[in-house]
């Protein structure tokens, strides 16, 4: 568990050293399609609405990928992607196989943990490319997340926990701007507090300069 702790500690460091450049611009690294499976955590109405506010500030200020409470979310495990050139035959195989071990065991592991988790959002913090909602998630978001991983990984399942309990705000669509306004523009967005997810699900998710959306099953 602690390792996980550390990683997501020197990835939100690494956002703050960004944030203390002289000049920081954007950079879009969004290129094609990105697709694949998801199991995440979802929020209620006053954590999506709070949130959407500040990522709909930044995108009248830059052009980027909105998030609000019908995509925002803080990834628990990461699944398979799908490959640009599969036909819809496999990725429903792979759906219908990740659902049944999320129908079987995954949501009988969420039940025993979903009401003790909590994930204490603490700042916001942006590089180049994204704009995140940082996060501390206590002991049961970890257990949550390793004991899901463990039984989808011993039914064949290729599932993985990511690398913090953040929220993605935005995704930057332009390159060279400057950033200096998305100080002005957190200093303006409604305060972040702790909340308590309410549902667990797996999704199939895609994102290109679009938006990320998740996909009907």
């Amino acid at each position: 568990m602690q390792q996980y702790r550390d990683k997501q500690t020197r990835i939100y460091d690494s956002f703050r050293n960004q944030m203390e450049q002289e000049t920081l611009n954007s950079q879009c690294t969004i290129n094609g399609v990105d697709a694949g499976f998801l199991v995440i955590l979802k929020y209620d109405t006053n954590v999506t609405d709070a949130i959407g506010k500040l990522s709909s500030s930044v995108n009248l200020a830059l052009p980027s990928i909105e998030y609000g409470a019908h995509n925002l979310h803080t990834t628990l495990l990461t699944g398979p992607k799908i490959a640009t050139d599969a036909s819809e035959e496999d990725i429903q195989v792979q759906w219908d196989n990740l659902k049944h071990w999320f129908d079987q065991q995954g949501k009988a592991i969420a039940n025993m943990y979903l009401e003790d988790v909590r994930i204490g959002f603490s700042e916001y913090l942006y590089n180049s490319n994204s704009l995140i909602a940082a996060s501390e998630g206590n002991d049961a978001f970890w257990q949550l997340a390793e004991t899901l991983m463990t039984a989808a990984n011993l039914m064949g399942q290729p599932l993985n926990i990511p690398w913090g309990s953040h929220v993605t705000v935005s995704r930057f669509l332009q390159d060279d701007k400057n950033l200096q306004r998305m100080a002005t523009l957190i200093k303006c967005a409604p305060q972040l507090q702790e909340a308590t997810p309410v549902d667990v699900q797996l999704v199939r998710f895609e994102c290109d300069k679009r938006g990320f959306r998740f996909m009907a099953d």
